[in-house]
């Protein structure tokens, strides 16, 4: 039996007389072989014929798996199942997920709980808050900002260079930070205090973040033509500034920003945050 016919029966790992180990006599690669009676070493090579159950995956036809996009993923494992939990209301840090993961194509379990379940949930959720993401198999993953980042970066919706990625971090950490700021002059009692205090926000602080937000704005989204995460939770913090469902709040609190409302409005009208619209409506 020839050699090569050897390794296509076998499959096995040959040893040729060269001081340097083995070749793979089915790898389809060039195995050096000694040249008999010379002092110095001196190889010639001989071309093993490959079996055409074992031909390996080459880099050509990886990229073509790789342009066909995440179709081509998904086809070969099956996508795992998630879970979001949040409460009951379409607004917030959980709405902002829930838009994420529906412009991401994820078919997800909206899990929705009143307000009445959360004091017994609360001990068992990562950080006592919400929301939080399940992933089958993974632990239960919270704080939005880390939800989006995740959902994005496995989806294709937060930027693969890690120091672009970090920049849309941080604009996602600026976003949290306001609405912190503005969420916390709800537990003031006082309805004048609470009035005078959020007329400040309005002329000051929200000014000076719309200010420094617009700046990281290329247009209309943050990176350009391509929505991220990034982009719908600078959305969602807006939205409920510019629906004034917040006393003292008007809508137009960042018409002086026109990247900001230029972003608000293509976010907006993405087809896949519109049919979320439509169908938690």
């Amino acid at each position: 039996m020839g050699e090569a016919a050897a390794g296509r029966e076998t499959g096995a790992l040959r040893r040729v007389p060269w001081n340097r180990g083995p070749c793979l006599a089915d790898s389809g690669v060039a195995c050096p072989v000694e040249t008999p009676g010379v002092l110095t070493p001196r190889f010639s090579f001989r071309i093993l014929e490959e079996p055409e159950d074992h031909r390996p995956l080459s880099m050509a036809s990886l990229d073509d798996q790789a342009l066909d996009g995440p179709s081509s993923v998904a086809e070969a494992r099956p996508m795992a199942k998630y879970k979001l939990t949040y409460f009951d209301f379409a607004g917030s840090r959980g709405e902002e997920c829930r838009l994420a993961l529906s412009v991401a194509g994820v078919d997800f379990e909206d899990h929705r709980i009143e307000r009445s379940q959360w004091s017994a949930m609360k001990p068992t959720t990562p950080f006592g808050s919400l929301p939080f993401l399940q992933v089958e198999g993974k632990a239960p993953l919270a704080q939005s900002n880390a939800i989006l980042s995740y959902v994005g970066r496995t989806h294709g919706l937060h930027p693969s260079d890690p120091w672009e990625a970090a920049l849309h971090e941080a604009v996602m950490a600026a976003a949290e930070d306001l609405r912190v700021e503005v969420n916390a002059t709800g537990s003031i009692e006082d309805p004048d205090e609470k009035r005078r205090v959020r007329e400040q926000l309005v002329s000051g602080n929200m000014q000076t973040w719309g200010q420094r937000v617009e700046r990281q704005i290329t247009g209309p989204f943050v990176s350009g033509e391509r929505m991220h995460v990034v982009d719908i939770k600078i959305y969602q913090v807006m939205r409920a500034y510019r629906q004034g469902v917040i006393d003292h709040v008007p809508g137009t609190v960042f018409a002086s920003f026109p990247k900001l409302e230029a972003l608000y409005t293509a976010v907006h009208a993405h087809p896949k945050i519109a049919a979320w619209r439509d169908r938690a409506s």
